[in-house]
């Protein structure tokens, strides 16, 4: 799973090219995503959990499916017309690249349709 997801566990900026597919991820789910796979990460060394890495594993939970966290994200008054109830990333165009402006600020980030299908598979 670390393999398949390296470029989201990477905090760079996603670039967008012409013709692909990309799909919205909650910002709050993918860091807490994040924060779960790096305590998994540290607990388990070559065969040896420490007590101190398993406390601090446990403290942080798996976070819910990301269909669910998605789904929480549509406004609810409109059910039959989905609409985000929070505004779409920004992206900037510079030097004929695109990316999405401040996924420091953003509720939603994009990644690619490859990234999406591994984490749907989480």
């Amino acid at each position: 799973e670390r393999q398949a997801l390296r470029g989201l566990l990477a905090d760079s900026l996603p670039q967008f090219g012409s013709g692909a597919c990309y799909y919205l991820v909650p910002r709050d789910w993918l860091l807490h995503w994040k924060a779960w796979l790096n305590k998994a990460k540290k607990v388990v060394s070559p065969g040896v959990v420490t007590k101190v890495g398993a406390a601090a594993a446990a403290a942080v939970e798996r976070p819910p499916p990301l269909a669910e966290a998605v789904r929480s994200y549509f406004c609810p008054c409109h059910p039959l017309q989905p609409r985000l109830r929070v505004r779409p990333p920004v992206v900037a165009a510079k030097r004929s690249k695109y990316t999405q402006q401040d996924t420091d600020i953003d509720d939603l980030i994009a990644i690619n349709a490859e990234d999406w299908f591994n984490l749907l598979a989480f």
